[in-house]
């Protein structure tokens, strides 16, 4: 008689506690499946994966601390063998590109289905990447779309999160106002963002409002 095949490890990292019951009662139900921790910031997302090695993290963007994203971020330059599946409320494309860059392996929106999360985490666990078919619908993204922003791009967005005008942001890059426009432009339209409140948003995240 075979034995019978080892439950699948998961730590989940939300900072409310409602969520990370939900999830656990329904991974309770669901057959294969061990949370070993439940936690309520980035910090002890990276501690817990550190030192229980788990196969999955489940792990929301917005939490006290560097927030997710720098949790992926310092895991992935650790070499953590650990999937990363984000399960979050955000719908903006720019934050499932950065959060796929940065190494995760699923990015899922809490208001799909369970299903969506068991699917995640089965591709994850299989090398794959995987993105919220209700972001594919959308048109916004997919797991072959996420596409890189230039250096230059990247400055330019940085000091138009700040507020600063593009003739402010041609003199202090050394460029000219056109260029400017045209990096803006495109650095927008690789991240998925249409107007400047969804580029504040996710400068917020990046934490650039703080490091600028």
């Amino acid at each position: 008689m075979s034995a019978a095949p080892r439950p699948v490890r998961i730590v989940l990292a939300d900072d409310h506690e409602t969520v990370r019951q939900g999830l656990r009662a329904l991974l309770d139900v669901a057959d294969g499946f061990e949370v070993v921790a439940e936690v309520g910031d980035s910090g002890s997302a990276v501690a817990s994966v550190q030192t229980l090695t788990p196969d999955v993290l489940l792990l929301d963007l917005s939490m006290p601390g560097e927030g997710g994203l720098a949790a992926v971020r310092q895991l992935a330059k650790e070499g953590s063998k650990t999937a990363i599946v984000v399960l979050t409320r955000h719908r903006d494309p720019s934050f499932a590109h950065e959060a796929l860059r940065a190494g995760a392996s699923g990015y899922i929106l809490k208001q799909s289905s369970f299903g969506e999360v068991q699917n995640a985490i089965a591709r994850a666990l299989r090398g794959e990447v995987y993105v919220d078919p209700l972001l594919a619908s959308d048109g916004s993204t997919s797991a072959d779309q996420v596409l890189k922003v230039s250096r230059r791009e990247d400055e330019v967005l940085r000091r138009a999160a700040l507020g600063q005008r593009n003739k402010e942001i041609a003199a202090g890059l050394q460029i000219a106002v056109k260029t400017v426009e045209v990096h803006k432009a495109q650095g927008m339209r690789k991240l998925g963002l249409q107007d400047r409140s969804a580029l504040v948003r996710y400068a917020t995240l990046q934490g650039w409002l703080q490091e600028l």
